[in-house]
């Protein structure tokens, strides 16, 4: 966007836009300055700031290996542009990938090369780790909920053979997620565990985005 462009009008297609930074630096500042008087949006925006911030505290960083997305999109789209729903059911395939990597990994199998890395070096202290666990548990929560409400809707819309690929895909990310809730409910006080938390959570919002965006378009 150039700075005469405006921003979108919908509040959550403009929220999406800066949150996937597609907004140049003038229309981040007008869209931060119409948040302030939206208070819903203001929230929305005030969370995602409060979980960055969370974030960015932990001890150790804890990052995909690589992004599973571009390989599946190499391996399985033809040489010429695949559909819209085509390329949803390769989006949601990722998240499954990735969601096959949480129950190897929080079930203590070798997990597929998907699977995040951890810096071996324990932290001087397990507490910043388990403290910004505590802070981004509910801002995660809050912003998956409401994108997985606005899949379930976009979702209408969809092929029925789509949609089925979208929510069996979604239901084993919430299998994973339960297994690395179990497993902290036993060990609470288990950095590692709380840093597995956080990223996969971003990365359950990060597919419930893709999904979002492609649903918009079909």
């Amino acid at each position: 966007m150039n700075d005469h462009d405006p921003i979108p009008s919908d509040p959550r297609a403009a929220l999406d836009a800066w949150l996937a930074g597609e907004l140049d630096d003038e229309a981040a500042r007008r869209f931060l300055a119409a948040a302030r008087e939206d208070s819903a949006l203001a929230a929305e925006v005030e969370r995602f700031v409060a979980l960055r911030e969370a974030v960015s505290r932990l001890p150790l960083e804890m990052e995909p290996e690589r992004d599973p997305w571009p390989a599946i999109a190499a391996r399985t789209v033809s040489r010429r542009a695949p559909s819209r729903a085509r390329w949803l059911s390769l989006g949601v395939a990722a998240g499954l990938v990735l969601a096959a990597s949480v129950l190897s990994l929080v079930g203590g199998r070798r997990a597929p090369e998907v699977a995040p890395r951890v810096v071996e070096t324990p932290p001087p202290s397990s507490a910043p780790a388990l403290a910004a666990y505590a802070e981004s548990e509910r801002a995660l929560g809050a912003i998956r909920d409401e994108l997985r409400r606005e899949a379930e809707a976009r979702a209408a819309g969809l092929p029925p053979e789509t949609r089925a690929v979208v929510f069996d895909n979604l239901a084993t990310i919430d299998r994973a997620i339960a297994e690395i809730e179990a497993a902290l409910a036993e060990r609470p006080d288990d950095p590692e565990l709380a840093r597995t938390y956080i990223a996969y959570r971003q990365h359950e919002i990060e597919l419930l985005r893709r999904v979002n965006r492609a649903a918009s378009r079909l």
